[in-house]
Parts: C-alpha cells; sequence; structure tokens
C-alpha cells in the first residue's frame, strides 16, 4: 500500500497481496480525498496500469462526502501473464480550486508486484491425455431446438386451420360487426343524400323517396312503429301511440304527405320545400338522439348474445345416411 498526503489532500493506492501466480487476478484500489470545493481530474487507463499488467475490470467511481471532505474511490481488477517482478507507477491526481490557473498534483508511491510462474515438477513422468469427458447438456443447449418444435407445430397448426376454413368456405379470421348507432346512420345516410343533389337535377320524386326511406328505415331502430311496411298515415297514427313529442310528428307528418305528392301525383314542390323537408328530417334524427342511443345499446347487448352463442354452439358436422346393405 502507498499513501502521500499533501496538505489536506489524500492521495492513495493499494493491491490485494504483492505477489501472485501468473494469470491470477487482484484488486488495486485507488483513494483520493480532497476538500469539497477543489475540482479534481482521476487517472484514466485503457487495457493496461503498466507494461505487463492488464485491466480485466474497471469499476466506477464512488464518491463520498466525509465532513469538508469529498472521498473518491476507484477499484481495477488486474492481472498479469508475464512472470518477474514488475513496478506500478505512481497515480497521479490533478486538483485545483475556483480561479487557480494551474493544477497542482498528488500521487501516490509506488507498487511493487511480484508475478510467480506456476511450479513444475520435471522428474515426474509424462501423463496420458484424458480422454474427452461427456458434459450433462445445458438449457442453453437445448432451447434452439425445442423453440424449433415450437415453431414447426405451429406452423402444422396454421396450414390444417388454413385448409378447414378453405374447405368450409370460411374467412380465416372473424370479425365481429359493430353495430352503428342508429341516429348515426341516418345522418350519415342524410348526408350522402345531400351530396348527390338529386332534386337539383331534377329527380325529385327519387330525392323524396330515399329522404322518406331514411326515416322509415329510423323509426323502425327507435320506436316500435313497422315504418318499412305502412303508409305514411299509418306511420303517423303509430308515432302518436308513442312518447314523441306532437310538434317532431307534426313537422314529420308535413313530410311525407309532401312525399306522397310527389310520388303519387306527380306534384312539384318548390326548391324552398325540398331543403325544408330535408331539415325538418336531420332535425328529427339529432332531436330523437337520446332514443337512438338507447336502441343502439340494446343492439350491442344483442350481438354480444349472438356471438357468445355462436362461440358456444359448433357447427353441426356433415352426417352421411348410413345404408342399409339388407335392404335391396
Amino acid at each position: 500500500m502507498s499513501l502521500v498526503k499533501l496538505n489536506a489532500q489524500v492521495a492513495e493506492a493499494k493491491i490485494d497481496t504483492n505477489s501472485i501466480l501468473l494469470g491470477d487476478q487482484i484488486n488495486l484500489k485507488l483513494k483520493f480525498q480532497i476538500p469539497k470545493e477543489f475540482n479534481y481530474t482521476f487517472p484514466f487507463f485503457n487495457d493496461t496500469i503498466a507494461k505487463s499488467i492488464e485491466i480485466i475490470e474497471t469499476g466506477k467511481i464512488d464518491t463520498l462526502i466525509q465532513g469538508n471532505d469529498l472521498v473518491l474511490t476507484q477499484n481495477y481488477i488486474i492481472t498479469s501473464f508475464d512472470s518477474g517482478f514488475h513496478v506500478i507507477k505512481p497515480f497521479i491526481f490533478n486538483y485545483f480550486s475556483d480561479g487557480d490557473t494551474v493544477s497542482q498534483i498528488a500521487e501516490t508511491e509506488p507498487l511493487l508486484l511480484e508475478v510467480k510462474k506456476v511450479a513444475i515438477d520435471e522428474t515426474l513422468d509424462i501423463k496420458d491425455i484424458k480422454d474427452i469427458m461427456n458434459a450433462p447438456l445445458t438449457f442453453a443447449e437445448i432451447w434452439p431446438y425445442l423453440l424449433g418444435v415450437v415453431i414447426l407445430a405451429l406452423v402444422v397448426y396454421l396450414i390444417i386451420y388454413y385448409l378447414r376454413k378453405r374447405k368450409k368456405q370460411q374467412p380465416l379470421f372473424k370479425t365481429k360487426a359493430v353495430p352503428i348507432a342508429p341516429h348515426i346512420e341516418a345522418l350519415k345516410a342524410l348526408e350522402e343524400l345531400k351530396l348527390k343533389k338529386l332534386w337539383q337535377t331534377n329527380l325529385i320524386k327519387q330525392y323524396y323517396t330515399e329522404l322518406t326511406d331514411i326515416i322509415r328505415i329510423y323509426l323502425e331502430k327507435t320506436t316500435a312503429v313497422n315504418a318499412m311496411e305502412m303508409t305514411s298515415d299509418d306511420i303517423i297514427l303509430a308515432l302518436h301511440e308513442t312518447d314523441t313529442e306532437k310538434e317532431l310528428i307534426s313537422d314529420l307528418s308535413k313530410v311525407f304527405r309532401l312525399s306522397d305528392l310527389v310520388k303519387f301525383a306527380k306534384f312539384m314542390p318548390l326548391a324552398s320545400e325540398h331543403d325544408y323537408c330535408f331539415k325538418k328530417c336531420e332535425s328529427y334524427v339529432m332531436l330523437t338522439s337520446k332514443k337512438s342511443e338507447e336502441a343502439y345499446k340494446k343492439l350491442l347487448l344483442e350481438s354480444e348474445q349472438k356471438e357468445i352463442i355462436s362461440e358456444e354452439i359448433e357447427p353441426e358436422k356433415d352426417i352421411k345416411p348410413e345404408i342399409d346393405e339388407n335392404k335391396n
């Protein structure tokens, strides 16, 4: 061990032992203690400490505050494969305080390391080389084969799965159909109808047919009214039996009445009336969206129940009729 103290600075280097055999590994510990207000630089090495002394592992620099001092330590694991006496030169630490133009130096005392050869008794007979020993298999050697078996089994399963689906003309992966809220569906359909510009191109009858069909479908999904199978008057009467607001029923009644005049009496409404009917239908859907949300929750529940039932019930296998060979 070596120790040098300059003022309040302490530079220290020590090794576990001063004598080792070729290839043995020992610890080399560096320690540097300075006041906390000082700046410093630690010695740095690449692969070797000295010409014949190699670094196996370099530890990190640990810092410890001890009163007003800063204690810095670093550990190296070193070895040597060259027999003889080896000198480890002093380790140099630079330190300086703020405002200094020149750094000061603290260094350790040199160390001496003896590396001995392994003792060989040359009087003994030369022994035969031992046979190769069978080492037990480790998991690291087996796991690539296990992984290969798992991958092969997965590939075989996917091929069989694909062939079965192909034979039954079924898609490889099931896609879950997510219901759309009735009011969202109706508003989307109204927007698509608007973009078609049917009445603007003189397709008046088609415009009113599609407009009222959107509302009929919406009514079926949000009320107990079987609108697609009813006449306009029957729809209005049925709506009066629901909790629909009277004003909304009155608006729809005007739309259906005008639609019937166009489809059956070849009536030609004004452009403002086309827009009026569209806005009334759109307004009805938006104002009854609460009913639509309730219907949507019911659709989701029914969809989930159907999915559970379809998963629990396996498809029936093809059963070939047995042929009674005794019958002629």
